[in-house]
């Protein structure tokens, strides 16, 4: 049984009801993060829709293959173009802002019918985008943190962004006994980062006996280079620091060994994610935690809002969901691979697209 020492309230996110209710000593905060250590158990997305369109051409723009986060998703929109019978291009994003644009402006040379964008940011491609929509061309964004607009992207494949940074803290909090002094990292070119972080402030804010000791800020491009360093001496700096918050769980994967190197092995570490070496991390008692939502399947919801659009019906909510893995519940994820969200969402789409 927890104690309440001091944390006067909390976040805890319930997806069905979509608000935040006010949590009132430690034993919440555990019972909060438990809630989202539990497995999805019914499918939240739609039951129906249109049959797949015919004679589709669709890219898939990756924001760089050098990170799980983006080569999964590709890998699963190839998948769900072959369910649905489409030609499928898929481009390696690289990181590079040039290459996101030349993609989007030759998917409207060549005629494609509809671009999804993988973790970039529409005000990287906004020329190209507003010259795609111009011309008649589905633009989507999945785990971009877009806002949908006439001239932006048609649409952002919905998750509960603010929500996984909650869970992160509720977790954080209730293993540290209330007393959680957080180093935080952000990497601000992605929308959905700054989302997950922001929602872990909030959080932060609910403890009166927590409290964030240090921020920094970095660039993808120095995930593996500038990070390991930045955060080892963050907290050489700041030895009250009990826990490390990561911007997400690839930029970790450098820094966590040289974090562990240099002493810390008592401070618990996060990321956002759940790609296949952070889990494998958390299985060797290395990582605590990662917030994570089901990367794959938003591909396959983001080709089924394109379906849609291009059938000329409007897109639902896909409802995608989010769970809490860490030292406590690992052992209930596959070994191998991203975590897919505990369902069987190809199953469920191919059902809906193969309706008469």
């Amino acid at each position: 049984m927890t104690a309440s020492i001091g944390c006067s309230s909390g976040l805890h996110d319930v997806a069905t009801a979509g608000v935040d209710q006010a949590i009132t000593d430690i034993s919440a905060y555990e019972e909060a993060a438990r809630e989202a250590m539990r497995p999805v158990a019914a499918w939240p997305g739609p039951v129906g829709g249109p049959p797949a369109q015919p004679g589709v051409k669709i890219m898939w723009i990756a924001c760089g293959f050098a990170a799980e986060g983006c080569k999964g998703p590709a890998e699963a929109a190839a998948d769900a173009a072959d369910a649905l019978g489409w030609e499928l291009r898929v481009v390696d994003g690289q990181l590079d802002p040039r290459i996101y644009n030349r993609a989007v402006s030759e998917a409207v040379d060549q005629g494609y019918d509809a671009v999804v964008l993988n973790a970039i940011s529409v005000d990287a491609v906004a020329g190209a985008v507003q010259r795609a929509r111009a011309a008649g061309v589905v633009v989507g964004s999945w785990d971009s943190g877009n806002n949908p607009s006439p001239s932006g992207v048609s649409f952002e494949v919905d998750q509960p962004i603010a929500q996984q940074g909650h869970n992160m803290v509720n977790y954080m909090v209730w293993k540290s006994g209330g007393n959680t002094k957080a180093y935080v990292t952000e990497a601000p070119e992605f929308n959905v980062v700054r989302g997950w972080i922001q929602g872990a402030r909030e959080a932060l804010e609910t403890c009166d006996t927590c409290e964030i000791v240090r921020e920094d800020k970095f660039t993808a491009t120095e995930a593996a280079t500038r990070v390991p360093t930045l955060m080892v001496s963050a907290l050489r700096e700041n030895p009250q620091i009990n826990t490390v918050i990561g911007a997400y769980d690839a930029a970790l994967l450098s820094a966590l060994p040289s974090i562990r190197g240099a002493g810390f092995h008592r401070v618990r570490v996060g990321g956002f994610n759940g790609i296949a070496p952070w889990l494998q991390l958390i299985r060797d008692g290395q990582a605590n935690v990662t917030s994570a939502v089901p990367m794959k399947w938003g591909a396959w919801a983001a080709f089924d809002n394109v379906n849609r659009l291009l059938a000329g019906e409007e897109i639902p909510l896909q409802n995608l969901p989010t769970r809490l893995i860490a030292t406590e519940n690992i052992a209930e994820i596959p070994q191998q691979g991203q975590w897919e969200g505990d369902l069987d969402y190809a199953a469920e789409y191919r059902r809906i697209w193969s309706a008469s």
